[in-house]
């Protein structure tokens, strides 16, 4: 523990974000600088964990409309281009186990109008066998068994490839802003962490959330030297126990210490003056021992080094600063199988798979659509004590408890922003103690409009806005989307992975009443 920090104090330039005026006001000085960021995908990984041999980027994030992350994350690019008037720019990073299926998939999208793209492989490391470094050789072939070396190789790719001269100098960019393969919330909030980054003048910007202890989500937190960075939450207890403490909690539950989600915001030129002195990053080991055998390891484990550490070598620390969101805006992901989630529920943590990420999207969308003055009814809600505010009652699928909310996908070709929104929704009403589906793509403009136990999918391919005024939808619960679980049987059987690795299908499809041009 020697080179680990001897102060663990709370970041000070920490800003929390809530969903208010104050959100819509960066917004809306973020929504001038969309031109002037580029974005850094991390997207490395398969959904072997998930039940699915597919690269994680690829997998459907939201069923009713089989809307996959990689294509959800394109169309945000769209419409910031859009908004824009410039090309968007994207850097991904790849591995040996997703490189050929990233080219392949993106091969049958059609981006060309709108974005450029670079992609640079991360090669792997030789792994270790024991504490002794002995390396991993093949008994065989004699080949080394070798590893990723961690997400922070992005930033070698990035000096290697000459991206940033590429987009300071040919497309005038001011900021870069890296993202994870299944947050579907990174890219929404750009905007507002623009308007946050641009507003308080930081080089280094985290997007953060609150956390609990015993969570997988690192912890932001300032050193006895003024240096705000992220502690791995397998090292931060080991911190805390050698300083014979423990976190402070909120009244809710939550740390003092914001949550990183490896999502964050740095100024070009300080970035690039980084990397012209960059040689290399802090690494590490994370040997994981065998508890049923002492002094075994479970496996073999290699030297890695984390993107997020590149803080470290930020010239002013006093500029680097935390914009901490409530968690239902900025952060759900999908790490685990249906099994380990359930489990990690009955630890009061988040499952963090496909399922509740789904139900969150839907969630997010409710909230988004409530603060742009949509009017819901209110549905049957009991105070939550942990989270401070009214909830539903929870129900499960496939052993996943998850909070019933109206099914809403929000896709961003109907809009990103807030305002546009508002624009874009007046005077609607939805029956919230009612089901409902409600899919909206593409621009279209509703006015005066009911929506109660009814499935509707609103998709407008045209330039031109769709316009629908004084649309009232009623109908009872037998016309809205269901989930089907499937048996063991009917696991076993199908093929649609995005089904399997839910343990559900939604029945029915025909239910939805489709608008479109």
């Amino acid at each position: 523990l020697k080179d680990l920090p001897q102060r663990l104090d709370k970041p000070k330039n920490v800003k929390r974000i809530r969903l208010n005026n104050e959100f819509d006001e960066l917004e809306s000085i973020g929504r001038d600088l969309l031109g002037s960021v580029g974005f850094v995908l991390v997207a490395g990984g398969l959904g072997e964990r998930l039940g699915s041999k597919e690269i994680k980027i690829s997998l459907v994030c939201e069923l009713m409309s089989e809307t996959t992350f990689m294509d959800l994350y394109l169309a945000y690019l769209k419409e910031f281009a859009r908004i824009s008037g410039k090309r968007a720019q994207l850097f991904i990073m790849t591995s040996n186990d997703t490189h050929e299926k990233t080219l392949e998939f993106l091969a049958q999208r059609q981006y060309d109008d709108y974005l450029d793209i670079t992609i640079g492989k991360q090669d792997k490391v030789p792994s270790f066998i024991d504490m002794e470094l002995n390396l991993d050789v093949d008994a065989e072939s004699f080949e080394l068994t070798t590893k990723p070396h961690g997400h922070g190789d992005v930033h070698f790719l990035i000096k290697k490839h000459k991206v940033l001269e590429n987009w300071k100098h040919n497309h005038a960019l001011k900021y870069v802003y890296f993202f994870q393969d299944t947050n579907p919330f990174s890219l929404p909030n750009v905007p507002v962490m623009l308007g946050a980054t641009h507003k308080h003048g930081h080089l280094f910007n985290y997007m953060a959330i609150c956390r609990k202890p015993g969570e997988a989500i690192g912890a932001l937190i300032t050193d006895e030297r003024g240096r705000t960075f992220n502690i791995e939450y397998n090292i931060m207890k080991k911190v805390l126990d050698a300083m014979g403490t423990k976190e402070d909690l909120n009244p809710q539950g939550y740390s003092f210490y914001p949550g990183n989600i490896n999502v964050f915001l740095m100024e070009i030129d300080e970035y690039m003056r980084i990397l012209s002195n960059m040689s290399g990053l802090k690494e590490f080991i994370n040997p994981k021992a065998d508890k049923a055998n002492p002094g075994k390891l479970l496996s073999s484990f290699r030297l890695e080094c984390l993107m997020q550490d590149i803080v470290l070598a930020v010239s002013d620390h006093a500029r680097v600063g935390v914009t901490e969101f409530d968690r239902a805006l900025a952060f759900t992901t999908c790490k685990n199988d249906l099994n380990t989630g359930a489990q990690l529920q009955k630890n009061n943590l988040s499952s963090e798979t496909i399922i509740e990420l789904e139900h969150d999207i839907y969630y997010r969308s409710f909230l988004m659509l409530k603060h742009c003055g949509v009017s819901f009814k209110p549905l049957s809600m009991t105070m939550n004590e942990e989270r401070g505010i009214l909830m539903v009652q929870a129900m499960s699928l496939s052993s996943i408890a998850i909070e019933p909310h109206p099914k809403i996908f929000i896709h961003p070709s109907f809009a990103v922003l807030v305002s546009d929104l508002r624009a874009q929704l007046k005077d609607v009403k939805i029956d919230g103690k009612r089901d409902i589906a409600l899919v909206l793509k593409g621009k279209c403009e509703l006015n005066n409009c009911v929506f109660s136990s009814t499935s509707l999918w609103l998709e407008n391919n045209s330039s031109k806005p769709l316009k629908l005024s004084h649309l009232t939808l009623v109908h009872n619960d037998d016309a809205v989307v269901k989930y089907t679980e499937l048996s063991r049987e009917e696991l076993n059987e199908c093929d649609n992975y995005a089904e399997v690795m839910r343990g559900y299908r939604i029945a029915d499809k025909n239910k939805f009443m489709r608008i479109s041009t």
